[in-house]
């Protein structure tokens, strides 16, 4: 065999790779940051000796250094965590856990979209979550459990009916939201959830400044969304009220029937609450009686390696509903009855796509008496509608969310009987007449977790018809879209920005109800075009041990503003302004002196105007706000007695909007202590409204003051 000589460029070659063979491989120290629970942190600093630059994890919580080696040392910093340190000896990747600074921040600092069951608000904007379980004493509204949030003010003439404001934007503008179900109302004053008792909810959502690319039309103020609370064990609340002789009681039980793989989770609820007409510290009667009967049903099979199903079924009925207004008595407006049932089903599959399909039948009667005669209002609704989510991680630093949705509304009725004095049949009007309304809209957001900052935008398009009777249809269609940023800054703080279009179609009430209601008669406006904002939003945080401070500075342009106004014959409509400024500082705050003590404080200023220099209607009364809470685990009375003790003052209200009143300002003053008498049973004193303060709620030109001091008791028995 003839041997044959590699040529000198083959030698050289293997020489090479010889060479590299020998050297040791390239090194990289590289790991994840998490939280206590397992969940990755973003956008926390680490930085490695001798490195010259830090690091900062990924959407996953990931970071890493090429070309470092152990042994190394790490630091780990998060304006939210309490710092790390660790040695990293070995092997990469190493996994560094960090801890809360403080308990609170677990409730006032993750957003909507971080939380929520379907949620797809950006971090970036401004967001709290509230659970009315674990306030000193359950309210008996969800208006009044978001009380203490920064910008969150009651609007409306009260009752159980009472809706809110955000940032100076209320009614329709204000998007409702049940476990992502969207819920409409044909009351012109807006959505209220009142047929949501307080005891079963659980956490609440509330996102402030536009969020229509996430959430759709009406969401151009923001976004308030209720999760159904899901009992584990046996539950029993009740409760009493003095004002208005208020009494409730919650039964609500949870389980698991079948198999441990292949089980189901249960929790079903029922809930009673009622009230008698309440009187005003002058004494003036208010007409907001009630009666309630309300039910929960939640059950979740499936996950781990197979699709997670939730099932959600929310019934309600509420009776004899009064209304208080300033037109009382001569004209009395009644809610004869309200009903609602809604139902959810919704799976999230193992590659995080989620997505659920829900349907809402719903009614309402409204009843107004004047000299005798009368005019009684049945609406009746079917609402329902679909939403997918997908997400997908395109790199270590790039995320996308994209998804679509469908809301829906057939036979969309509103008859009008009027009788008069004897009670004889007048007239017999269908104002709204199987009225339907389709609203489809895709979605798409991308989120890029850069070196030190996180910056994320999109855009939604949103096509919406509305028809009734043999009236021709109308077509609308929008663009909106929002760009926002938030960076961790060094020592504690965060700095977040937000550039946003807010956007809400006018309703099918709006554009077609001509009739009766609370406020009186109505006439339609069918040429309303959509409303539209651009908000702009600037938030500067720190987070300290035991100190957290908040402030925002925002910018509302509100285009085609659509405002209630009055005929000459008394009688009123809806016309589209041209234009509408808002502007507002809101500031919150809390500390921690010692273990279960923590003193809060909020505090808002909002001016809103139209293009003539004239306000703005809806906007609430300046405010600030204290409060001093110490759980049950404070150092008092052997940790079994805890109480909060809450002070608050509004300005005075001199330059009014349309549809509005001057107002005087009010010192208001609320307590509650709870005793934790044994393992399972905690009892609750409330007083509200304690100097007695004659005030007004909103400055809604038909609203009566608010109630005089009330004291109330309630037992939880859990097991």
């Amino acid at each position: 065999m003839k041997f044959i000589r590699p040529s000198l460029a083959f030698r050289r070659l293997v020489a090479l790779l010889a060479l590299c063979a020998a050297l040791p491989a390239g090194a990289e120290i590289s790991g994840r940051v998490v939280t206590v629970a397992g969940n990755p942190v973003e956008q926390a600093t680490v930085v490695l000796d001798g490195a010259p630059r830090p690091a900062h994890t990924d959407a996953r919580g990931g970071f890493s250094f090429p070309d470092a080696e152990p042994p190394a040392e790490l630091s780990v910093a998060h304006p939210l965590y309490r710092p790390a340190v660790v040695t990293v000896d070995g092997d990469s990747p190493v996994e560094v856990t960090l801890e809360l600074k403080q308990e609170l921040y677990e409730t006032i600092v993750v957003t909507a979209a971080r939380t929520a069951e379907l949620g797809t608000a950006p971090s970036t904007l401004a967001a709290s979550r509230i659970d009315p379980l674990d306030l000193p004493a359950a309210p008996p509204t969800l208006t009044e459990a978001l009380r203490s949030l920064p910008s969150v003010m009651e609007n409306g003439q009260g009752g159980i009916f009472q809706v809110f404001s955000i940032r100076g934007i209320s009614r329709w503008r204000v998007l409702t939201l049940v476990s992502g179900m969207q819920i409409t109302s044909e009351r012109r004053a807006g959505v209220a959830t009142s047929f949501v008792d307080p005891l079963l909810m659980g956490e609440v959502e509330v996102v402030r400044g536009p969020a229509s690319t996430w959430y759709g039309s009406g969401a151009l103020g923001g976004v308030v969304e209720i999760f159904p609370r899901r009992f584990d064990g046996t539950a029993v609340d009740a409760g009493f009220a003095s004002e208005g002789s208020e009494r409730y009681v919650t039964f609500g039980h949870g389980f698991r029937a079948g198999d441990e793989g292949s089980g189901v989770d249960w929790s079903v609820a029922l809930s009673h609450r009622s009230a008698d007409a309440a009187e005003t510290p002058d004494g003036l009667r208010l007409p907001s009686q009630f009666s309630r009967n309300s039910g929960s049903l939640l059950a979740t099979w499936g996950g781990a390696e197979r699709p997670l199903w939730q099932l959600t079924v929310l019934p309600s009925v509420t009776t004899g509903i009064g209304k208080p207004n300033s037109e009382y008595p001569e004209t009395v407006t009644e809610y004869p009855r309200e009903e609602h049932l809604l139902t959810k089903l919704s799976v999230t599959l193992p590659n995080g796509s989620r997505g659920f399909a829900w349907l809402h039948p719903g009614a309402l009667e409204t009843r107004d008496r004047e000299a005798g005669a009368s005019a009684l209002v049945e609406n009746e609704t079917f609402d329902f509608g679909a939403r997918a989510i997908h997400e997908a991680a395109l790199s270590d630093d790039l995320s996308a969310r994209f998804g679509g949705d469908w809301f829906a509304r057939r036979g969309v009725d509103a008859l009008e009987t009027q009788r008069d004095a004897a009670g004889n049949v007048t007239s017999v009007a269908r104002t709204l007449d199987g009225a339907e309304l389709d609203e489809v809209a895709g979605y798409g957001s991308l989120e890029w977790a850069g070196p030190g900052f996180t910056v994320t935008g999109g855009g939604r398009y949103t096509w919406q018809r509305q028809a009734n009777g043999d009236r021709p249809s109308r077509d609308d269609d929008a663009w909106s879209g929002f760009v926002g940023a938030a960076v961790p800054l060094p020592a504690g703080f965060q700095i977040t920005g937000n550039v946003g279009t807010g956007l809400r179609f006018p309703s099918l009430s709006e554009r077609f109800f001509t009739g009766t209601t609370g406020r009186g008669e109505i006439v339609a406006n069918e040429d309303l075009d959509p409303e539209r904002s651009l908000a702009a939003d600037l938030g500067l945080a720190w987070y300290g041990d035991r100190l957290f401070l908040r402030g925002h500075v925002y910018r509302t342009e509100i285009d085609d503003y659509i405002d209630r106004i009055r005929l000459p014959n008394g009688a009123r409509t809806f016309v589209n302004l041209l234009e509408g400024t808002i502007e507002g500082v809101e500031l919150e705050g809390s500390w921690l002196p010692v273990r279960g003590w923590t003193l809060s404080a909020t505090a808002h200023s909002i001016d809103a105007e139209d293009q003539d220099g004239g306000a703005l209607a809806d906007t609430p009364a300046n405010r600030v706000r204290l409060s001093l809470t110490a759980d049950a685990g404070a150092r008092l009375f052997d940790g079994r007695l805890g109480f909060q003790l809450a002070a608050e003052h509004r300005d005075a209200i001199d330059d009014p909007g349309s549809g509005e009143m001057p107002i005087p300002s009010a010192f208001l003053v609320e307590a509650s202590a709870g005793w934790q008498l044994t393992e399972d049973l905690r009892l609750t004193l409330r007083g509200t409204n304690l100097t007695d303060e004659l005030y007004f709620a909103s400055a809604d030109d038909v609203a009566v003051p608010a109630p005089r001091r009330s004291f109330g008791v309630s037992v939880a028995w859990r097991r």
